[in-house]
């Protein structure tokens, strides 16, 4: 090459751009990883500030209000309308949550405003959590008034009452509405994320259970249909569901 040659020119023209493209592999490089630490940054303070939430469905009911299956229509329809609140059998409650030896783990507990809640909770208080048991009404049972249910229904069984019950609660007859027991559920989740405990239990009831496993389902309740209610497995006594939020 003679100097300043055309050639010489294009030579160095090339080698520039080459060096050029290293660079800018090597600036995209830690743009990416300067990306990727941020949202993993984003990520563990998300972790740290997030709850563990354990619903636990209520203690079985003493006496005849055991088995719901043999109770007749005016025994449902109170149950159901809470003119009679059974206690919980006691003995058996305390014979099953000592085999759920995990809740030692969590820091407070808390209960719906209803005595079957609040004396499952106790029990739960006393086996194995130090701190005071706490008591809300955004954990209450879904209200029911008179003429939820009819005669006829029970006499289909339970497959049958609980359509019933949640097609009328689905479209507001004869009881809270459902978009009002969705918002309930929401104002529960910001009281939930103002407390200071990191891990607690909350002790529901069978009706409002549902909401919980909607939730847990399809992470929001924006889009709630009638088939997605019925679709949801019934909670059974003692039945756990863990949200983190």
């Amino acid at each position: 090459f003679t100097l300043f040659s055309e050639e010489m020119f294009y030579y160095w023209f090339i080698k520039v751009l080459e060096v050029e493209s290293h660079l800018n592999t090597i600036m995209h490089f830690l743009i990416l990883k300067e990306i990727e630490l941020y949202i993993l940054n984003l990520f563990i303070r998300k972790l740290i500030r997030m709850k563990e939430i354990l619903f636990i469905r209520h203690g079985l009911l003493e006496g005849k209000f055991v088995d719901y299956t043999m109770l007749n229509f005016d025994d449902i329809e109170a149950l159901l309308v809470k003119s009679v609140c059974p206690n919980i059998d006691a003995t058996i409650t305390k014979k099953k949550l000592r085999n759920v030896v995990f809740l030692k783990n969590y820091e407070v507990v808390i209960s719906s405003t209803q005595n079957r809640s609040i004396q499952t909770a106790n029990i739960i208080a006393q086996l194995y959590l130090k701190s005071p048991l706490l008591k809300t009404d955004l954990l209450n049972e879904v209200h029911f008034f008179k003429g939820i249910i009819a005669k006829k229904d029970v006499l289909g069984g339970m497959d049958n009452i609980r359509l019933t019950v949640l097609t009328n609660w689905y479209e507001g007859l004869h009881c809270e509405k459902f978009t009002d027991s969705v918002l309930r559920f929401r104002l529960l989740m910001k009281f939930l994320k103002s407390l200071p405990q990191k891990k607690i239990i909350c002790v529901t009831h069978g009706w409002y259970m549902r909401i919980i496993s909607l939730y847990q389902l399809k992470s929001n309740l924006n889009k709630v249909s009638l088939n997605d209610l019925l679709s949801v497995k019934p909670a059974k006594n003692f039945d756990l569901i863990k949200l983190r939020i």
